[in-house]
């Protein structure tokens, strides 16, 4: 229905049609009764909320855009008045497609992994069930105690063919030591926001050089033997002056 396109209220007021409005007294009450509901509306205005998201993370959403935009036309249709239940199944059925498209975009759980050195990758795989090539999408991964192992990477692309999985790798950087909670989460490339739900999982770092853990014990073994050293100072100083009495 390329002739008809949603609109919000806001923008239909700026720019009313032409002539006046008619007597609002004379509308029938069966069919102002039979009227779309607000809730109605608002569902509708989920599903466009919806479909850009999706279009976000398609290599060709065209189609796809085309297709959902003609089916929420067709469920606000007046030609649903006389079976309200089919057209509350219709719409249910807009919205499930819309809500399983995008979560069939995710990422797969995952156990503890080793890092062994002071560098490594760790692999994250992203499940693209979608039957269109995935784009648009990054994967973010941050750690719990980054003076431990922290991400090399900032954002890693992501792009996978339609209905596979693909294995991302994010480069790490291991400074001491011991296990370590990551948080990996997808988003859009395009504005940064959050894609699905985060997966976390335990890092496990081994075999970091005994140089490395002693560089950093060494270095607040030296702040301490410092503020040591300034308070014994401190100390002679006011041991050392002349009493004020006398």
């Amino acid at each position: 229905a390329g002739w008809l396109e949603p609109s919000r209220l806001e923008a239909a007021a700026q720019d009313p049609e032409p002539g006046q409005l008619r007597d609002a007294t004379g509308y029938p009450v069966a069919l102002r009764a039979s009227e779309l509901p607000a809730r109605t509306l608002a569902a509708v205005a989920r599903d466009e909320r919806r479909l850009r998201t999706l279009s976000k993370v398609l290599s060709d959403p065209g189609g796809t855009a085309a297709s959902a935009h003609a089916a929420m036309v067709r469920a606000l249709s007046t030609s649903w008045r006389g079976d309200p239940a089919a057209a509350r199944s219709y719409r249910r059925g807009v919205s499930r497609y819309l809500s399983a498209s995008i979560d069939s975009v995710r990422l797969v759980p995952k156990s503890t992994v080793t890092v062994a050195g002071q560098s490594a990758t760790i692999p994250v795989t992203v499940d693209n069930g979608l039957q269109q090539d995935l784009t648009g999408v990054e994967l973010r991964v941050s750690s719990s105690r980054p003076e431990r192992l922290d991400a090399v990477d900032r954002a890693v692309g992501v792009r996978a063919s339609r209905a596979v999985s693909r294995t991302v790798r994010v480069r790490v950087r291991a400074h001491a030591n011991g296990p370590v909670r990551l948080t990996a989460r997808l988003h859009t490339s395009a504005d940064g926001k959050p894609w699905g739900r985060p997966i976390t999982f335990t890092a496990e770092v081994r075999s970091v050089p005994s140089g490395a853990v002693a560089f950093v014990a060494g270095g607040v073994g030296l702040i301490a033997l410092a503020a040591t050293f300034r308070l014994r100072r401190a100390r002679a100083r006011d041991g050392g002056a002349p009493d004020a009495g006398g």
